[in-house]
């Protein structure tokens, strides 16, 4: 989980991942120098969260992950059961069976070594934000529905997809550290779909599954913050 001055959706986020039906092993923090009320309400938040973790205010979110990643134990290479890292942003709430899906759908399809939620508003679950992502021929990041598309139920296959986004996406750990994590130099919401793009490269499977929810504030999208947003009005195609 990587917050940034997101005090005013991290309560939902944290309620969210305490109601979860599959809770993570461990929930771990990285937080970019927060300006508000973030850090006491993660210290506040008692045995919901592992470890918290300091970073400079600029700190890429791909690099905040391998800040964590950096930290765990390597996994037993004997074992028969993939290691996953779930991402998630302060502004993003999974449905208490988001995981428990991701989950599922890992199993059904072990070939898959990133699996993305279906987002939705963060107030109006009812619309849609994303079922996975695609690129124009001009190569911006797009989302594969029409943005607010009410969800009818109408996209229930866990198919394969481009990319998906970094809000609940969930990664095999071998792929991650084959891939070196997200590149640092391609901006915030462009680093999911390269990561997914070099995924496909490299042989991995990237699927969407719909099954699996998340409310998404997408606050950066929206001018949470002036270094987000002057990043996202500066960079507007995708470099590969």
């Amino acid at each position: 989980l990587v917050t940034h001055d997101g005090a005013r959706w991290l309560p939902r986020t944290l309620a969210a991942i305490r109601g979860s039906r599959v809770r993570p092993e461990a929930v771990h923090v990285v937080d970019t120098d927060s300006i508000d009320g973030t850090a006491d309400l993660l210290a506040d938040a008692g045995t919901t969260i592992a470890s918290i973790h300091s970073a400079p205010r600029h700190q890429p979110f791909g690099v905040s992950v391998a800040q964590i990643v950096s930290t765990l134990p390597d996994p037993d290479p004997e074992a028969a059961d993939h290691h996953w890292i779930w991402l998630l942003h302060d502004d993003s709430a999974p449905a208490r069976d988001a995981l428990e899906s991701l989950l599922a759908a890992a199993e059904t399809h072990p070939d898959a070594a990133i699996l993305g939620c279906k987002s939705v508003g963060w107030n109006d679950s009812s619309r849609l934000q994303d079922v996975g992502l695609t690129m124009t021929g001009t190569g911006h990041r797009s989302p594969r529905v029409e943005r607010g598309e009410r969800d009818q139920g109408q996209y229930i296959e866990t198919e394969e997809v481009l990319a998906v986004g970094s809000a609940g996406m969930l990664i095999r750990r071998d792929a991650w550290q084959t891939l070196d994590g997200m590149r640092p130099f391609i901006p915030f919401y462009r680093d999911d779909i390269d990561f997914c793009w070099r995924a496909w490269e490299h042989g991995y499977r990237v699927r969407v599954v719909p099954q699996a929810e998340i409310a998404h504030r997408e606050a950066a999208t929206h001018g949470r913050s002036e270094e987000h947003t002057s990043e996202l009005q500066s960079h507007h195609d995708l470099v590969c």
